[in-house]
């Protein structure tokens, strides 16, 4: 399907700072209420009676509705544009976070958390393509600000909860308001973005994405990074049900370590931009599995909560450099489908990393759960990026593996 003509001269009259304005308010409204099962775990389980089985299900289920749509969700853009994309999207985390909060048992509870999950992941798909295919040299940055989006609604669904927890204990009012929230950015996407967004549509499918031997590779690490970042949402649970801290403290430590990340992306793409993507991915990879595994095996909330803020400092090294990397590897070709592919790939590895812990938790223990998958991803994500690409700067000789 060609782009309608109205649409690519309106993408001409729209500046693009006002778009990615507009697409990072909606991030942070999307990420406010997908976070809030993270934030208020503790909760939803004493109130619908889950186990850590059931909650591990619940966050599996939240990964899975964003692995069913960024890839569709490309496709569908790369034929009709992904304005009304981006608009099921925010229609969906809304739609998922009523749910949620008016859910009275697991079924509904888990839908909803599927919905949100999907919202999410469709909506990022077309910031991240969109980014990669008009920002042209300064993609790492952009990137980088843009996963702050993230962070920021981290931050804010955080600061309402440990601000308001003792005036609204009910965690169902704190989904209803992410609902409401949604619709806002909704609303004003639909007027000023535009359908094209002043690129070309191109349209692919998996098989030709995946004849990218960059894609496949970058799109296994995408797995692996995903499924070592699983054991992240449930640390404010970790810290209070097994270092014993008070949830809204937890909280807070949780939100100012999202703070970190956010900043640290914004650094890492700009050295990203520079050419140093390879080796980034590689040592930052590996310093981000260092600091994670400190978090479960110290013991102690003090030195948990620095490797915690160690973790998040390096962990855009492996996730989103990897993204800049990929775009950089592609060129200025439109990249909807592969960087959907990527999301796809990322939010099947978490869904079974949630998968995994809550059923290894039943048996082992909390702590050991989240280690096993925590190192086990992280690691293992450095490692097949550096036999697959090797390390050094691009446009210098690299230095290769053996």
């Amino acid at each position: 399907m060609e782009a309608d003509p109205a649409d690519g001269s309106r993408s001409v009259a729209v500046r693009p700072r006002l778009v990615f304005a507009w697409l990072f308010v909606g991030s942070t409204a999307a990420s406010y209420g997908v976070f809030l099962l993270a934030l208020l775990a503790l909760l939803v389980t004493q109130g619908l009676g889950f186990t850590e089985a059931f909650l591990g299900a619940a966050m599996a289920a939240l990964d899975l509705g964003g692995f069913a749509s960024p890839f569709v969700a490309g496709m569908f853009a790369d034929r009709a544009g992904p304005k009304p994309i981006s608009l099921a999207g925010l229609g969906c985390v809304s739609a998922g976070a009523v749910l949620c909060g008016a859910s009275p048992s697991l079924v509904p509870f888990v839908l909803g958390q599927f919905l949100l999950g999907a919202g999410l992941s469709m909506f990022g798909v077309m910031a991240y393509a969109w980014i990669n295919e008009t920002l042209g040299d300064r993609k790492g940055i952009y990137l980088g600000v843009y996963v702050m989006s993230i962070a920021l609604g981290l931050g804010l669904a955080g600061l309402t909860v440990a601000v308001f927890l003792p005036l609204a204990p009910d965690w169902r009012t704190y989904y209803l308001v992410a609902g409401a929230l949604a619709l806002v950015p909704m609303a004003a996407l639909a007027v000023f973005l535009p359908r094209g967004m002043g690129v070309p549509l191109r349209p692919k499918d998996l098989r030709k994405a995946l004849r990218n031997r960059d894609v496949r590779w970058i799109a296994g690490l995408q797995f692996l990074v995903g499924f070592g970042w699983a054991s992240y949402s449930w640390l404010p649970l970790y810290l209070a049900q097994v270092l014993g801290l008070d949830l809204r403290i937890a909280v807070v430590l949780f939100v100012a370590s999202a703070a970190v990340w956010a900043a640290s992306g914004v650094l890492f793409g700009r050295i990203a931009d520079r050419g140093w993507a390879r080796t980034l991915i590689v040592l930052g990879g590996l310093a981000t599995g260092v600091a994670y595994a400190g978090v479960f095996v110290t013991g102690d909330v003090t030195l948990s909560a620095a490797c915690l803020f160690a973790f998040a400092f390096f962990w855009p090294c492996g996730s989103v450099v990897s993204i800049t990397f990929l775009g950089q590897r592609l060129g200025p070709k439109a990249q909807r489908t592969e960087v959907g592919l990527q999301e796809n790939l990322f939010l099947l590895g978490e869904a079974m990393g949630a998968a995994l812990a809550g059923i290894l938790a039943e048996s082992v223990g909390l702590s050991g759960a989240l280690l096993v998958v925590a190192a086990s991803g992280t690691f293992a994500a450095a490692l097949l990026f550096f036999v697959a690409f090797g390390i050094g700067r691009d446009g210098t000789a690299a230095t290769a593996p053996g």
